[in-house]
């Protein structure tokens, strides 16, 4: 399995998938958790320039994820401390689980799925 866990220094998990600097990508196999690349965001739109600070009163519909997707097609789970409602569901939508935790590192979270240890989900959503 690929996961993609959203940070800002690949160390970090990061509280805003939109937001965040980038991805660090891990193959999971086997017990194990291999560090693969790290992305940067270039496919959101919050970091792209196409949403104004503070939310402007718009939707994220019309394929504003289109990019984040194809982006991270081969994950199977991303995984980050929060993400809006919209993005959870076309992550889903995609065949991509979304994953909101409290852990708070990369290395920690990788781990931890590797091990095949549960991760509770925690609310992290946005509120746009």
């Amino acid at each position: 399995m690929r996961i993609a866990i959203a940070s800002d220094d690949g160390k970090v998990v990061s509280g805003h998938l939109g937001r965040c600097a980038g991805f660090a990508i891990y193959d999971i196999q086997e017990g194990s958790a291999t560090k693969v690349e790290f992305r940067e965001n270039i496919f959101t739109p919050h970091k792209t320039g196409g949403f104004e600070e503070n939310h402007p009163p718009r939707s994220h519909q019309n394929g504003k994820h289109d990019a984040l997707l194809s982006a991270l097609s081969d994950c199977q789970m991303v995984v980050a401390r929060g993400m809006g409602p919209r993005i959870y569901q076309d992550l889903a939508s995609a065949g991509i689980k979304g994953l909101v935790t409290d852990i708070p590192t990369v290395e920690e979270a990788a781990e931890r799925l590797a091990s095949g240890e549960e991760i509770p989900e925690v609310e992290g959503e946005c509120d746009h």
